[in-house]
């Protein structure tokens, strides 16, 4: 039973994952592990196992000094997810929401979003010589749709700004700045939260254990009746002294 434990543990299953590779490859060689040359393939067909061995990075979990800190970090995590998952519907509902304000505002073919701004921004050109609207354009690609918009709604709520996608009408440069405005107050409600649930982790694991409570006294609550004195010569009175028996006397 111990063995099996051994052999199941997540941290042994990772050593055996990231060895394995090496004497399963050395096994399929011709002949079996030869010594690699320069101008050989290189076992290109089993790339794949090769590149199992990247899971020996997980050993770094295996360290002692490691450990406390990943426990204190998993700890804050899971003590978070309740109030996270309700800043992230939160933060889904803005992206939404933005997104779809800035469809309306920056679609190619909107009153705001005229051919020659898009095309004078570098994000165009969105129409053809013929006529026709085409969707390979820039613009088409980050505002054609709503859910395309969500790539610009994400980087500019994170503050990350890419530089890829970006609006070309007033409209959507003010909101696009309300977006990253909003976006710096959710996300600052989010690492507040973990910031906050990971120093009572780190508090707590660095607080002194608590002293054991004092073992309370032995003391009954009903106290025995003290003992009474009795006169010496009171019926049943216990003199200290043994009676003896008297004896009858045998009439001869």
């Amino acid at each position: 039973m111990r063995t099996l434990k051994f052999i199941i543990n997540p941290m042994n299953v990772v050593d055996l994952v990231a060895f394995a590779p090496f004497w399963i490859l050395g096994a399929m060689d011709d002949p079996p592990f030869a010594v690699p040359s320069l101008d050989s393939a290189g076992g290109s067909a089993f790339g794949f196992v090769r590149a199992i061995r990247l899971v020996r990075v997980f050993r770094v979990f295996k360290q002692g000094k490691l450990a406390l800190g990943f426990k204190m970090m998993a700890g804050a995590i899971a003590n978070s997810l309740e109030t996270m998952s309700v800043l992230m519907i939160v933060m889904g509902v803005v992206v939404t929401l933005f997104s779809s304000i800035m469809h309306l505002i920056e679609a190619p073919g909107s009153a705001l979003a005229t051919d020659e701004l898009i095309d004078a921004a570098g994000m165009g050109p969105c129409l053809l010589a013929d006529g026709n609207r085409t969707a390979d354009c820039m613009q088409s690609i980050c505002f054609g749709t709503i859910p395309s918009t969500f790539w610009w709604a994400f980087t500019t709520m994170t503050t990350v700004g890419y530089g890829d996608c970006y609006p070309v009408t007033w409209a959507g440069k003010m909101v696009s700045v309300l977006t990253f405005i909003v976006g710096i107050g959710v996300l600052g409600l989010i690492v507040t939260v973990l910031g906050n649930n990971f120093s009572a982790q780190v508090e707590m694991c660095a607080a002194p254990p608590p002293p054991p409570p004092p073992r309370p006294l032995a003391l009954s609550s009903t106290r025995p009746p003290p003992a009474t004195l009795t006169p010496r010569h009171a019926p049943g009175a216990h003199t200290g002294t043994r009676r003896r028996r008297q004896r009858t006397p045998r009439w001869t």
